[in-house]
């Protein structure tokens, strides 16, 4: 209850030494935590006015770095969601609870080791329970200790027939990995080359199917063009005799033989032919 205000002294010596006033807030974040820490010992719940009184005397010795209201809940907080301090706070009744029990495993929370259980003022309920097993365990190993007989020992020559036993698996250890290490490294070599030769083949692969799509593309394009050429040169053809076809029943109408109202040219078969009313007659051959 009067950690603070007995620390002061040791404090104000402190920041009068240039070498370690730079530590002065970190030493009073030390000490507000064992504040906490021992708190949680002694107190299942406390007021948060009463925390902040204890706290108070720091702030009121002038020190630098010390701790407004404000920064220790803020470090309470801190200390709860690093799993430091398993504390639950309630700011509408203004109280701080620690939680102690036995039967909930904080993961978060590290666990006790015996150092700071020896620096405890007294065990926590969960540290009771958690430790009981091992401190069976250990109570049980020392009493084996004290009934069984110690083995005598080794002798010089014992210890050098071991050491030669402990060098000669150390080197066939040694061998083994080198071992290993040489069949990894050409495993990745046989890797790398199965994998470049894959890319290859790939690359072969896509080279012949571009090669092959272009000339079917090339082949495609010049089976069109001749196809256009010869519809082209037909057209040509049947334009011609049908010219030639007009022209001639232009002539026997010239010559009076045919009227012009009955003629009309069309084409059947393999045949051109001048159709007159109820008659016809050929002009020329496909």
């Amino acid at each position: 209850m009067t950690l603070c205000t007995a620390i002061i002294p040791l404090l104000h010596a402190l920041s009068r030494d240039d070498a370690y006033a730079p530590y002065l807030t970190l030493l009073q974040r030390a000490l507000l935590s064992r504040l906490l820490s021992q708190l949680s010992q002694l107190y299942s719940t406390i007021k948060i006015s009463n925390l902040l009184s204890l706290v108070a005397p720091l702030k009121a010795a002038g020190l630098e770095g010390s701790f407004d209201d404000e920064q220790v809940e803020a470090y309470i907080m801190g200390c709860a969601r690093r799993g430091e301090l398993n504390v639950r706070v309630d700011h509408k009744e203004g109280s701080i609870t620690f939680i102690d029990d036995p039967f909930v495993l904080n993961e978060d929370q590290p666990p006790a080791s015996p150092s700071s259980s020896e620096s405890s003022i007294q065990p926590s309920t969960a540290d009771l329970v958690r430790t009981r097993l091992s401190r069976v365990a250990h109570c049980l190993h020392r009493s084996l200790q004290v009934i069984e007989d110690k083995p005598p020992k080794p002798t010089a020559e014992e210890q050098q027939a071991r050491f030669k036993t402990l060098v000669s698996a150390v080197e066939s250890e040694r061998k083994a990995l080198q071992i290993r290490r040489a069949l990894v490294a050409r495993r990745r070599e046989l890797l790398s080359e199965l994998t470049v030769r894959k890319e290859k083949e790939a690359s072969s692969r896509r080279a012949a199917n571009s090669r092959k799509e272009k000339e079917e593309e090339t082949k495609r394009a010049k089976e069109e063009l001749i196809r256009r050429q010869h519809e082209k040169m037909k057209q040509q053809v049947e334009s011609i005799r049908i010219d030639e076809a007009k022209k001639y029943a232009q002539t026997l109408v010239d010559k009076g033989i045919l009227k012009h109202n009955d003629v009309e040219v069309y084409h059947i078969s393999t045949f051109y032919f001048v159709v007159i009313a109820h008659g016809c007659f050929r002009v020329g051959r496909n």
